[in-house]
């Protein structure tokens, strides 16, 4: 079960006035956010899961509520308390079953709650039209139908689909903790998600037709009034130009593939740019330097930029063994633009590749900010590495405010990929 008892204690003590009325509105945006984004998962949950989550949130709100009235009050376990049976299901966590095809659409029983086994490999959000894809090589551009991972991945699913939510809990009360101590502030208030269109049967089957924004040259020396441009596969030279910071010389290619309304088989295709470093930042007073990649993706001519933050977790409270943040940017003047969602990062070989999605778990923080909590079961951290190390090219599938679906593709290159292995390396 979720540790939503120190997750709510924690933001209660952070309030101004702990008032029955303050802790009220804690209570209340916890709830909305629990069963909101449980309820946008994929696969989705079983209802007994959902159900389970939310009375094991009551409980705990409960707990808190009655530790903090007057003792005379205490007797009230007696009538309200769930019994020891409802406290183990609370904490169960459901096995896969082998199903038929076919037979993930029966409901699942509250005292045997199960994951549905699809017929088919699950695919991550905004990935079903392409499931019909006839499977003509060379023509796919982005495939967003992933290689899942193992077995041992929905044996856990409940577990870190919980995990990865809480994500979104920790945000929403903190969010509303600082409204109520400190008004009034710049983070913007946890907007409410609207729930997922129904996704379109468009595909995105069209390769780039042209080339891409050409890589920025290297910085030159101050001295230097011709530009001397580096190739990425060289080392730099000793003298004439100076060693980049962090690994972030040269711009790596960027796309953004857009569903476009006429003709959803054929993607609008608008390029731009990549860069990578990484750096270290202060966490925490008293906590030592970390280090943390960022990559910046723009797309100007779409009005579009996303700053990408992967960091190691060290938030015992979330069950993830590190992070990546989302924050985009929309420059194009219209709030339909606005990202409203995304899945799941895939990392693939080349541009025109199939890409596979590490395990982890997308959330909602507040309008174009969202949060990736990758798992922290053991086989899951290993492919996550790898697949983060080895492969040049990441598809990140996204959906705007208007329902247009989208996909952001963007290369590691030599300076992505050495700032991700040296973040690794110093993780360790």
């Amino acid at each position: 079960m979720a540790d939503y008892y120190t997750l709510l204690q924690r933001a209660i003590s952070g309030l101004p006035e702990n008032t029955p009325e303050t802790r009220g509105a804690i209570y209340e945006r916890a709830r909305t956010v629990l069963v909101q984004q449980l309820r946008k998962v994929e696969p989705p949950l079983p209802e007994a899961d959902i159900d389970r989550e939310y009375a094991a949130l009551d409980l705990v709100i409960a707990r808190i509520e009655a530790e903090a009235r007057p003792r005379e009050d205490a007797a009230w376990p007696d009538e309200n308390w769930p019994d020891q049976e409802h406290l183990h299901a609370f904490e169960q966590v459901p096995e896969a079953v082998d199903d038929e095809p076919g037979s993930d659409e029966q409901a699942p029983r509250r005292d045997e709650p199960v994951e549905p086994q699809p017929a088919e490999p699950p695919q991550p959000e905004f990935a079903a039209s392409d499931a019909e894809t006839n499977g003509s090589p060379g023509r796919e551009r982005p495939r967003l139908a992933p290689v899942r991972p193992k077995r041992d991945w929905h044996s856990h699913m409940r577990t870190f689909v919980v995990a990865g939510v809480l994500a979104a809990v920790v945000a929403a009360i903190a969010g509303v903790a600082v409204v109520l101590r400190d008004q009034p502030v710049e983070i913007p208030h946890g907007a409410e998600q609207a729930a997922p269109q129904e996704q379109s049967d468009g595909k995105f089957t069209e390769r780039l037709g042209g080339e891409p924004a050409p890589a920025a040259p290297p910085p030159a020396a101050p001295t230097q009034t011709q530009t001397q441009t580096a190739s990425p596969q060289q080392p730099p030279a000793p003298q004439p130009q100076p060693q980049p910071q962090g690994g972030v010389a040269v711009a790596q290619r960027a796309s953004l593939y857009e569903e476009s309304p006429d003709n959803p088989q054929a993607p609008i295709v608008t390029a731009g740019r990549t860069t990578w470093r990484i750096d270290s930042i202060n966490p925490g007073q008293g906590e030592p330097l970390e280090s943390v990649v960022h990559a910046d993706v723009e797309i100007p001519q779409a009005g579009l930029s996303l700053a990408l933050v992967l960091r190691r977790n060290r938030d015992t409270t979330l069950p993830a063994s590190h992070t990546v943040e989302l924050t985009f940017r929309n420059t194009s003047g219209d709030a339909t633009r606005s990202v409203r969602d995304v899945g799941v990062m895939q990392l693939k070989a080349d541009e025109g590749g199939r890409g596979a999605p590490l395990a982890g778990l997308p959330v909602p923080v507040t309008e174009n900010i969202f949060l990736i909590g990758l798992s922290n079961l053991s086989a899951d951290m290993e492919r996550n590495a790898a697949l983060l190390k080895s492969q040049a090219w990441i598809d990140l599938p996204l959906r705007f405010a208007n329902g247009r679906r989208a996909v952001l593709t963007f290369e590691k290159g030599v300076s992505g990929e050495k700032a991700i292995n040296e973040a690794f390396r110093l993780w360790q």
